[in-house]
């Protein structure tokens, strides 16, 4: 309801305050939403902003609140013309206008927020990122209201957003996105308890919170996070870690991620099961999503006992056309991902990385590693690397008849997070 559809009660002083609220946001919004598009459609065209900001200033001050429109279009035009620095600033400056004329947790400055995300994660800027993405959730959650089942979505939102940055940041910043998405994902569960959504929905956010723990207990049990950082970011996330001595500090850590994130796994089995009758294939999947889990951490026995299973219930309910998607082809499972998720995410040209083609056996391990290209081109020593790294990666081998099976020429990347 608008403002002037209201305007008897609008005369009251409490709902003065809030319609003159609800306009303030609604014109922050075009603003934001305008500059946005203005620096897509003219990606070159800063001098006109910077003259445009210029006259704005000159006429209403440095906080006249038209700046955030064009300050918003100058630094989207300074991001798509790879300015990362000078966009940052830019859309840094428009948010602080922006929040002086509107408050700290204005909804409307979300898209500032999320540009700013974009071009720190352009940056590299780890310490940023991760400072937008908390900006994000609680500018989100203060505009909730009190209905807490609200939230499921922006902690799918958010929590993928963190999973995802993890998978291209440097090992501390890619373990403090894991931690602070497993502790969003702690947030979803309690709801997901009190009250139930929608199957889909709650399905996703289990997936993705089993994934972050598998994500967990991998880097935990690798050491490629160092045992400060690891600590450090547990116990900032209220993580407690009581053992000082660091071989206990991980083993612990490692069997409470495993743990959680085979509990989370089984939960998503518990409740695709019920309701198999009418939508047989999600718990097909959700059986072999633990399969996978299992055969990550070469629990080999009980990942074959979830696929029969999986397999079973394919059969059972006559959806025989689903085994050669679900079963057809090798994946890996030491990226472990969820139904529907895409395994291979876009890269930034600066990546480095190595192709090839491997056969993959019946226990699910590469053999006969064949480089077929290099990021940078030609070069040799990440060719070795990278061989020698995909030959430590773990399948699901293809199965054939219900047996697991050898594939041949199966692609494969590995991409290098080091310098």
């Amino acid at each position: 309801m608008g403002c002037a559809a209201f305007s008897a009660a609008a005369n009251a002083p409490g709902n003065r305050s809030r319609c003159r609220r609800s306009l303030a946001l609604a014109r922050t919004a075009l603003l934001i939403l305008a500059g946005l598009a203005a620096g897509a459609a003219a990606a070159n065209d800063m001098p006109a902003f910077e003259t445009q900001i210029a006259q704005l200033e000159a006429s209403g001050g440095a906080y006249n609140p038209l700046l955030v429109e064009a300050l918003s279009g100058l630094g989207q035009a300074q991001r798509r013309s790879g300015l990362f620095k000078s966009a940052a600033a830019t859309l840094q400056r428009a948010l602080h206008i922006a929040r002086a004329n509107d408050g700290l947790h204005n909804p409307a400055h979300i898209p500032l927020l999320e540009s700013l995300l974009e071009v720190h994660e352009a940056l590299g800027d780890a310490e940023s990122v991760d400072r937008d993405y908390q900006q994000i959730y609680w500018v989100r959650r203060r505009n909730i209201g009190r209905d807490r089942a609200l939230l499921l979505p922006v902690i799918a939102e958010i929590g993928l957003g963190r999973l995802r940055a993890y998978e291209t940041a440097p090992a501390a910043a890619g373990m403090n996105h894991l931690v602070k998405a497993d502790a969003l994902y702690d947030i979803a569960l309690r709801i997901l308890d009190e009250s139930p959504a929608a199957p889909a929905t709650g399905d996703a956010l289990l997936y993705h919170a089993a994934v972050v723990n598998h994500r967990l207990a991998l880097e935990i049990g690798r050491s490629r996070v160092g045992f400060h950082d690891l600590r450090a970011a547990m116990i900032e996330n209220g993580r407690e870690v009581f053992e000082v001595n660091e071989q206990q500090a991980r083993a612990t850590l490692f069997q409470r991620s495993f743990l959680k994130g085979e509990w989370i796994a089984k939960q998503i089995v518990a409740r695709t099961e019920a309701r198999a009758g009418t939508a047989p294939l999600a718990h097909a999947e959700a059986l072999r999503f633990l399969g996978d889990y299992y055969l990550s951490f070469r629990r080999n026995m009980d990942a074959m006992q979830e696929y029969r299973r999986s397999q079973e219930v394919i059969r059972r309910h006559e959806i025989g056309s689903q085994m050669d998607r679900l079963f057809g082809e090798p994946a890996l499972v030491t990226a472990l991902t969820a139904p529907g998720d895409d395994a291979d995410l876009p890269l930034p040209a600066s990546s480095r990385f190595v192709e090839a083609l491997v056969d993959i056996d019946d226990s699910g391990w590469p053999r006969n590693v064949r480089v077929q290209r290099t990021q940078p081109a030609n070069d040799a020593e990440l060719a070795r690397r990278g061989e020698h790294a995909l030959h430590a990666l773990h399948y699901r081998p293809r199965f054939v008849n219900g047996r697991p099976a050898a594939a041949t020429d199966v692609p494969a990347r590995y991409v290098f997070l080091d310098p």
